[in-house]
């Protein structure tokens, strides 16, 4: 729910891996190598980098292929000031906005290409043809790992629920527990499979949810959807809760509300983001955490807060009767104020961190409005 960003040394070595050509399975590269066919042998077409099947297939000679050939050869156009491929840096590497500008440019430049998957059994179509050049499903077996882990997140930026994690497995291999899924579709924009900032990694809960969804969301990859509006509980329904006795959780429900009052556009930013994701009825199920928050505005005043952050500060001259042998670790904490607070609701308090831990949006809104974050 909160901005994604690469940086550029990410950026050069995502390019440098998808453009760089291995040969062999036995080159001790993991990248850019497809899995060998039922007759043992590396499909010589496959074989190859994006760059490489580029470069094949922009030798094909047939009337047929003729215009999808010139698209494959402005892609590889070489600048020789640059020393570089620009037109395939940019759809590989290239920011939103870049990315933006150059569908434009492909859509009115190479109209008589298809595009568009036409769902047609009997023989390739010019989409099929494209996404078979940019590979989507190597970069998600071979690299899938090396993006997460530059993004340093946990969590799905599209739900901020679920996490998403990279484990580890036999033979010491880890493996990336989360899907990405393309911001414009593949279906659509095939040449755009392979981008980085169209891949948004996410949990197969929103990925399969979200699919071909017309309608238009927040991309991770340009805005902080956390800017666009904030979680609160319902005033009647928190006076319900209160009069339960602060027992019933059920009662409280949760909403989502522009940050701004009476916004238009963040109001369609959170109709959209809802209808896709179903975002209020999954928090919902959380009411027994916010339920907790409100326990724990009650228990940890702003003196008791004070209390405990000079306790944290000073465990030397306290820990004679009850730390015993442990106080050479516990006199070292000296919690900040922002330390002390996450202690407390149990969950990150900044922007920045909210996606290392599930549910940190929703924490941070519900501690805010109750006063712990004071």
């Amino acid at each position: 729910m909160i901005k994604l960003n690469y940086s550029q040394a990410t950026l050069d070595e995502y390019f440098a891996r998808l453009t760089k050509e291995v040969t062999s399975k036995n080159s001790g590269i993991e990248i850019n190598i497809l899995d060998l066919d039922n007759e043992g042998k590396i499909k010589r077409y496959y074989k190859k980098s994006i760059l490489g099947r580029l470069k094949t297939a922009s030798e094909i000679n047939n009337k047929k292929s003729k215009e999808i050939v010139k698209f494959y050869k402005y892609l590889i156009e070489f600048d020789i000031n640059s020393k570089s491929y620009l037109n395939l840096k940019t759809l590989l590497v290239g920011t939103p906005s870049e990315l933006k500008k150059a569908v434009k440019f492909i859509l009115k430049n190479f109209n008589t290409i298809k595009f568009k998957s036409v769902s047609n059994n009997k023989k390739l179509d010019d989409n099929e043809r494209i996404l078979e050049i940019f590979n989507y499903e190597n970069i998600r077996k071979y690299h899938g790992v090396f993006l997460l882990k530059q993004l340093n997140i946990k969590v799905c930026p599209y739900c901020g629920a679920n996490n998403i994690l990279i484990i580890e497995r036999e033979n010491n291999k880890l493996k990336a527990l989360c899907q990405f899924d393309h911001f414009l579709s593949q279906s659509e924009y095939p040449y755009l499979s392979a981008s980085i900032h169209n891949l948004v990694p996410s949990c197969s809960s929103c990925n399969h949810t979200k699919l071909d969804n017309p309608r238009k969301i927040v991309n991770p990859y340009e805005n902080s959807l956390h800017d666009s509006f904030i979680f609160k509980v319902d005033t009647k329904s928190e006076l319900d809760f209160i009069l339960s006795g602060y027992k019933k959780d059920n009662l409280l429900e949760i909403q989502m509300t522009p940050k701004i009052n009476n916004d238009t556009s963040q109001e369609g930013i959170i109709t959209n983001h809802d209808a896709v994701f179903g975002t209020k009825s999954l928090y919902q199920h959380h009411t027994d955490i916010v339920a907790e928050l409100y326990w724990k505005a009650h228990v940890y005043s702003k003196k008791y807060r004070t209390e405990l952050k000079t306790l944290t500060n000073n465990l030397e001259k306290k820990h004679t009767l009850k730390l015993g042998k442990y106080i050479d670790e516990l006199q070292h904490l000296n919690l900040t104020d922002k330390e002390i607070k996450r202690f407390i609701i149990g969950n990150y308090i900044e922007e920045k961190d909210f996606l290392k831990r599930p549910l940190s949006k929703l924490t941070h809104d519900i501690a805010k409005e109750l006063g712990l974050l004071d």
